[in-house]
Formats: structure tokens, C-alpha cells, sequence
């Protein structure tokens, strides 16, 4: 077949000048059957097929006309272009629309295409379920004009068959992977306002609060000025920042865009380090670890508070002295000992208290030796001596290669104890004093008992109380629900009724005769009883 094969198109549909044409219902009745008038369902009625001599009617002009008028109406608006719109009383007729039927929107600016079979649904209703707009080209088939080439599935293919270098995917700017144009990085055009820093080419710019890669200072109404000077092995990259209002320096690095920039400040005098910064000790609220030294030969100072501490050899003696209150940097004739080292191998402590030694002691840094051998009594320590006859004593006893202690001698309204901390650890506490207490209430007595609120008095007396009263609980216990004794009632005679003879529940069967002796005592039984807190009582088993 060849274009210039196609059928005359109809201009006028047949019959469609006159007025004598029927309208074709879509189903016969039982009225067009016996007048011989066609219907769509049913064509003309066999009563129009029918010899005229044996009854038969002839067909009508008019159903003719009307048939007719109908298809080539139909085929005309086909011809001219036309497309139907979707019609719900047609969708229902025909069970739905099939699948690949295409309609016309309403306002005819849409081409429904159905994807699915026998689709009732107006694609101009609420929901389109089933239906394509053929003109939004839903496969992605053609370009569409409002997209302005954005829906080009391959650009850079695009590109390349446009013969388009690659500076069309470059932007004039002075971001990274941009076009520079001249004047940029400030020669000749002044600074630039960026709103991420990360950079890695040689460029002068100004960074704000919302920049992404700020330096730390910057905030609120604050910015500053960055110099960007990129580094060999790309992407690493150099910043030196200065900060408007408060003089912050920085200086920053980067080594990948997507980690953006690390800062460091820079120390000025308007940014000085703290003593932390350089392991220095600060003038206020420190505190210092390891020997501290001086630059004096013969003073060592030490000012806290209203009183100052000095260590001072005069080449004689090693003295620890304290000034005087409200005095603390004082001077060399303004200064009380504390305690003094004197070179006959004592010392002086105050006014009031003294100390020898003869072993081995290391007392205020003075003069350390070793007498081999030599061990401690409570004469050879620290004697501190308090009112009348309060005094006490500190002292190391060693017997060498065995055993040391540190011990203490506290002497007090006639009674004397000597606590000591051994060298394995363990605590030594001897003497005619009773016992340990705390501030709680809580005493260890040198017997091995216990006294404390806890216990609301001695440990022992707890522990008796409470034992006995367990014991009693428990003897009390067993005599109201253990059994104490079992025993049988007396015999219960069963006499013969025919037939078994049963026991009640908890009995046991005692005795039984035979038929020639007593017929009337077949059998006897007794009940089992057990003795539960004072009581006998039946065993049953329910």
C-alpha cells in the first residue's frame, strides 16, 4: 500500500442532510423485534429476513440512514484528526478502556495513554492511576522544551558532539576548578569575599562568620583576611589569616577539601602564651613537681600566705626559718628558726623540742650516716613533750636484716600504747590504751571486739542476742510444724458386707479373720496419727 493509496476521506456524513434517519439504540426490545427495527446489539430482526407472503417485514430506510449516519460520522472525525475524550458511561459499557487505548484530556492539552487493562479511572480526576501523559513524554523519550536542555541524559557526551572544550564546565570565580579572569586574587580588582576558605591556589581573600573554614576567631560581625599559598604535592595548601578587631593571627593547613582547614595561632603580645602552654609555673594557684632549686647560695624561699619559709645555711648549721606573720618575704634579721642542724649531729626543733640520733636518719636534708647494725628505741627518735606528763615520742626500730617499723610511743593520764607500721605491711598496736575509734562512733577493742552504732553496742552481744533468738525461732518453729511422734488408734472392727472391704484414707489394716471363726469381724484397721505442736492428728491422703 502507498501514500497516495489512502481512501477518500468523508467530508459530510451519510444521511446527514435529512431528518428521516432513525437513532440506533444500543439493544433490542421486544418493541424493535416485532417492528423489524435494527438495534446495535441485535442488527435487524430476523421479522425483516422473512418472506412478506409468510409475514416477514422489510427492513427500514431510516435504520438504514441512521446506521450509516453513525459510522461515517465516526470515521470523519477520525479523518479530521479528532481524538475522543474519556467518557465514563463508555468506559462502563465496554468493561473499560484497554491497555495502550489512548483519550484526550478535557481541555485538550493532554494525550492519556492507559497502561493498564480494562481501566475505568478519569485520568482527569483526582488520580491518573493507570494513565501516562504522552506529552510529558513520561519514558524520557524526547526533550522537552521547558527544561532548557537540562534533561540531557549524557551533558558531556553532549558537549563533545558540540565540539565544546572543557572551559564550557568551567566558572569564572575564584573558587577551586574555576576560570580565573583578570584582576583575581586581587591584582587590580581588591578583595573577595568567600563563603567557604578551603582553597588551593595562590589567592588573596576576606572570610566572614558564615564561612565554612573560618579561623577560630572569626564570629558575629568579624572577619578577616586570608592568604592562601598552595604547597607542592596538591592538594596541600598553606593560610595565613589575620583577624579583624582583636589582632588574632593564624596560621592554617590543608591537605584535602573535603577535611577543610586546620588553624594554629600565632603568640603576640596581644596573645601571650600561659604557663601551661610552656611548662612554666603560674604566679597564682599552681603547683610544682620535682626538686626546686635557686639561684641564692644560701637561701632557699618558699612565701605562701601571710608567713614565708626559708632554708639557709651559714656554713655551720643548716636552718628551716619562718618570718614573721604579715612578713612573708622578710629579712635575714627578721627570721625565727623553725628547726636547726647543728654540728654536733642534733636537731633543734623550736624552743621545746629535740631529737638524737645514732643509726640511720635522714632528718631536714642534714647529714645522713649508717651506725651498722644500730637499732632504735624510744629514747632514739622525736620526743615531743606536752603539758605535765603528756609527751610523745617517733622513732624507727630495725633489727637489720629481719625487720623495721616506724613507731610511736603516746604517753597520757598514766597509760601508754605504741602503735607501729611495719615493713611487711602490717599495723602493730601494743600498750595498756584500750582501742581504736573513729569519728563515726566505731571502736576495735584490743580483745577482738567490736563497738558501734551499728551493732547498737558490743559486736559480741549482737551476735549472742540474735543467735538465741534464731535458736529459740527455730525450736519454736519445729515444735509448731514438725512431727514429734507417730502412733496408731485403737483397732476399728469392719464387719462382712460382701464384697471388699476398704480402709479409710490414712488407715492401714491391722488383723482380719476368716469365714468359719466370726463371719461378723471380717477385717480391722486402725487410723495412723502423728503429734504436730501438742496435737495428734489423722493422717489423711486428700
Amino acid at each position: 500500500m502507498k501514500l497516495t493509496d489512502k481512501p477518500r476521506q468523508i467530508a459530510v456524513p451519510f444521511a446527514s442532510g435529512t431528518a428521516d434517519k432513525n437513532t440506533i439504540p444500543n439493544n433490542a426490545t421486544q418493541e424493535t423485534k416485532e417492528k423489524g427495527k435494527a438495534a446495535y446489539d441485535s442488527g435487524f430482526p430476523p421479522l425483516t429476513m422473512t418472506a412478506i407472503a409468510a409475514g416477514g417485514i422489510p427492513p427500514h430506510g431510516k435504520d438504514f440512514n441512521g446506521l450509516l449516519n453513525d459510522i461515517t460520522a465516526a470515521i470523519r472525525f477520525s479523518q479530521a484528526g479528532g481524538h475522543y475524550t474519556f467518557d465514563s458511561a463508555f468506559a462502563q459499557a465496554i468493561g473499560g478502556y484497554a491497555k495502550g487505548a489512548t483519550v484526550l484530556s478535557a481541555d485538550g492539552s493532554k494525550i492519556w495513554w492507559n497502561t493498564v487493562e480494562a481501566n475505568t479511572t478519569d485520568p482527569d480526576g483526582a488520580s491518573a492511576a493507570g494513565w501516562k501523559n504522552l506529552l510529558a513524554d513520561p519514558n524520557g523519550l524526547f526533550l522537552q522544551k521547558s527544561q532548557n536542555l537540562a534533561d540531557l541524559q549524557n551533558k558531556a557526551e553532549g558537549r563533545k558532539n558540540l565540539e565544546l572544550g572543557t572551559a564550557a564546565t568551567k566558572n569564572v570565580g575564584t573558587g577551586s576548578g574555576n576560570v580565573m579572569e583578570m584582576g583575581t586574587a586581587g591584582l587590580g580588582v581588591g578583595p573577595i569575599a568567600k563563603s567557604d576558605a578551603y582553597s588551593n591556589i595562590a589567592q588573596f581573600f576576606r572570610v566572614n562568620a558564615s564561612s565554612a573554614n573560618k579561623p577560630p576567631a572569626v564570629s558575629g560581625n568579624v572577619s578577616a583576611g586570608v592568604v592562601c599559598l598552595p604547597m607542592d604535592a596538591a592538594p596541600s595548601s598553606g593560610y595565613v589569616a589575620v583577624v579583624g578587631g582583636n589582632l588574632a593571627a593564624y596560621v592554617g593547613i590543608s591537605q584535602a577539601e573535603a577535611g577543610g582547614i586546620t588553624w594554629a595561632r600565632i603568640y603576640t603580645d596581644r596573645f601571650k602564651p600561659t604557663a601551661a602552654d610552656v611548662n612554666a609555673v603560674a604566679k597564682t594557684g599552681d603547683r610544682m613537681s620535682g626538686a626546686l632549686g635557686s639561684t641564692y647560695t644560701d637561701t632557699y624561699r618558699i612565701v605562701a600566705g601571710q608567713y614565708g619559709t626559708f632554708w639557709r645555711n651559714d656554713g655551720n648549721a643548716l636552718y628551716l626559718m619562718l618570718t614573721n606573720a604579715g612578713d612573708q618575704w622578710g629579712t635575714f634579721n627578721n627570721l625565727r628558726p623553725l628547726a636547726v642542724s647543728t654540728s654536733d649531729g642534733s636537731i633543734n626543733v623550736g624552743t621545746s623540742f629535740s631529737v638524737n640520733y645514732t643509726g640511720y636518719i635522714n632528718k631536714l636534708g642534714v647529714n645522713p650516716y649508717t651506725s651498722n647494725g644500730q637499732s632504735f628505741n624510744q629514747t632514739n627518735g622525736l620526743h615531743i613533750q606536752g603539758a605535765g606528763d603528756q609527751y610523745g615520742d617517733i622513732y624507727y626500730l630495725e633489727t637489720v636484716g629481719k625487720y623495721g617499723s616506724l613507731s610511736f610511743h603516746i604517753h597520757g593520764g598514766g597509760l601508754d600504747a605504741y602503735p607501729a607500721f611495719n615493713n611487711n605491711g602490717s599495723l602493730s598496736l601494743n600498750g595498756s590504751w584500750p582501742a581504736i575509734s573513729n569519728s563515726a562512733g566505731t571502736t576495735w577493742h584490743p580483745d577482738g571486739n567490736v563497738e558501734g552504732p551499728q551493732w547498737g553496742g558490743y559486736l559480741s552481744n549482737w551476735l549472742n542476742q540474735n543467735i538465741s533468738n534464731a535458736q529459740n525461732n527455730a525450736q519454736r518453729w519445729a515444735y509448731q510444724n514438725l512431727v514429734q511422734n507417730v502412733r496408731l488408734t485403737g483397732r476399728i472392727n469392719q464387719p462382712d458386707t460382701g464384697g471388699q472391704v476398704r480402709a479409710p484414707d490414712g488407715c492401714v489394716f491391722t488383723g482380719m479373720s476368716g469365714a468359719n471363726y466370726n463371719p461378723s469381724i471380717w477385717a480391722s484397721y486402725s487410723y495412723i496419727q502423728v503429734l504436730i505442736n501438742g496435737s495428734w492428728r489423722n493422717i489423711g491422703t486428700s
